[in-house]
Parts: C-alpha cells; sequence; structure tokens
C-alpha cells in the first residue's frame, strides 16, 4: 500500500509535534535494562542455527562482549551483534589501514536514535580498528531525543542506559542538531540510515526543514581529521545511490561498499536491499 500522499499530507504536524517534543524534554528518570537468557539466540533460523551461534561466539570472545551477554534482551543483544559482524567484515581492514597503532580513536555516531548498539559500536572501535587495544571515546548525537516509550521513558532515558552499560569505554549521548556540534578531529563518523530522501524523514517523524542530507555530509567531514574515515548503511538500493552521490560531492572517496548482509538478526530477509559504505576525507 502506497502511504506517500498521506506521508506528505500530515508533514505540517511532524513539526509541532516534533517542538512539543523537545519543549517537553520528557524523562522519567534511569532505565534499568533487564537481561533475558540467550538459549534460544537463532531459533529462528532452523537448521542455520547452529554456524550463527558459532559466530556468535567467535564475536562474543574477540570483542569481548560477556557483560553485554550477560545484561540485555535477546534482540538488543542480536542488534549488537548485527553490527560487528557488518564492521569486522567490511570495515575493519580500512580502519587498521588508516589508524594503525593509535593509542587512541575518537568517533561520532549521527542519528543515533537509542543507542542501544553503543557497546557493540564502542567495543569493536576498540578490537576492532588495528594494533593493541586502545582507549576509545564514542559520542552518539540525536536530533530527536525525547520522544516516549511504551515505557513512559524517553528515548535519551534508554540512550542512557545503553551508554553506562558499556565498559571500557567512554560513552555519551548528546541530544542536538549535529550541525551544532563542533568537536573537531574526529577519526570516525558512523552514520547509520541517515535521511538522504525526504520521504523517510518525514515518515519518522521529523519537520521538513530538517531534511539537510548535502549539508550534514559536508559539516560531518569538517569535523573529521584528514584521512579519517565514515562508516555510511542504508536501508534501499535508492538511498544508497543518492548515498554516494552525496559522499563524493561533499568531499569524500569511497573506499568500498556492499550488501549489509547478516543473518545474526531475525529479521535479515525483510531488509534484503541494506547496504554499508566506508568513505575516506579527502
Amino acid at each position: 500500500m502506497d502511504v506517500t500522499g498521506v506521508v506528505y499530507a500530515f508533514a505540517p504536524l511532524n513539526a509541532a509535534a516534533f517542538a512539543l517534543r523537545k519543549k517537553m524534554a520528557w524523562s522519567r528518570g534511569r532505565v534499568e535494562h533487564a537481561n533475558e537468557a540467550k538459549n534460544d539466540l537463532f531459533a529462528y533460523a532452523d537448521e542455520g542455527s547452529t554456524s550463527l551461534a558459532l559466530r556468535e561466539r567467535e564475536l562474543r570472545e574477540r570483542y569481548e562482549l560477556a557483560r553485554l551477554f550477560a545484561s540485555s534482551s535477546c534482540s538488543d543483544y542480536r542488534e549488537n551483534l548485527y553490527l560487528l559482524d557488518l564492521l569486522d567484515r567490511h570495515a575493519g581492514a580500512h580502519a587498521r589501514r588508516a589508524f594503525g597503532g593509535q593509542p587512541r580513536i575518537r568517533a561520532l555516531d549521527v542519528g543515533s536514535k537509542d543507542f542501544r548498539y553503543a557497546f557493540g559500536l564502542a567495543h569493536w572501535l576498540r578490537h576492532g580498528t588495528g594494533g593493541p587495544s586502545r582507549d576509545v571515546a564514542l559520542t552518539g548525537i540525536e536530533l530527536d531525543g525525547h520522544p516516549i516509550y511504551a515505557d513512559l521513558h524517553s528515548r535519551k532515558d534508554h540512550a542512557d542506559a545503553y551508554a553506562r552499560e558499556v565498559d571500557r569505554a567512554t560513552v555519551d549521548y548528546l541530544v542536538k542538531d549535529v550541525l551544532e556540534h563542533e568537536e573537531r578531529e574526529v577519526d570516525l563518523v558512523f552514520l547509520f540510515f541517515p535521511f538522504v530522501l525526504e520521504y523517510a524523514l518525514l515518515r519518522w517523524g521529523l519537520p521538513r526543514r530538517c531534511f539537510l542530507p548535502q549539508r550534514i555530509l559536508r559539516h560531518v567531514r569538517t569535523l573529521l581529521r584528514p584521512g579519517g574515515l565514515v562508516v555510511v548503511m542504508n536501508h534501499t538500493e535508492a538511498e544508497h545511490r543518492r548515498q554516494l552521490e552525496l559522499l563524493t560531492d561533499a568531499g569524500f572517496d569511497i573506499l568500498s561498499t556492499a550488501r549489509a548482509e547478516s543473518a545474526l538478526v531475525d529479521y535479515a530477509l525483510d531488509v534484503p536491499e541494506r547496504t554499508i559504505t566506508i568513505a575516506r576525507r579527502r
């Protein structure tokens, strides 16, 4: 069913709702995420569950996920595994060449939503980017941090909890417009599913005035040190094509691009067009 007309018809309401969320800045306070047993993580995969379990153990050991394994829901744990699997296979070699044996790495995650993958992201930065384990400083930035979830906690409440749960890294979460962020000489920027088509932004619930994909990428480039990397994931082939154009126009060289395929999440078959792209600041 095509709901494009409906999405655009209700677009003016996005601005009002966004302004209200921002003004209220609702918070119910501290969140404690409960653990779930991981006995049947890959039951959905039937005969493929054994190979997925082997890959899970490999990632858990390589990236020291014991704490996450013991204090997360199954869906959150799989989401972290999914991201780690993709970064491990597609971004690791580029990062090792770019950062070598640096003792410290600084990264931004732009459009962090509730930051549920913060643990996996920080541990990949620590262990998957070359050299010995290093100090990691990771900042998540989210424009719309105050939607209220079913448990009456805000997106920021949950994001702050996910950030606290990360060990062996400095992790924080900011509700702000990335265009107002001025931290410079960052090594690496993540953009997971940025809005490069206006329809996607409106369907997510943001105002049309927030649709600034080229301006955002150009600003991200100013935050990166020369030779710094950006890792981008896109949902659809149309978004991917537009993303490559935007990256090139903004002053990035495309290092690699591939399908973001991983069966470590139960919805993998529902997102066959996802891609992951690694680019370097010129």
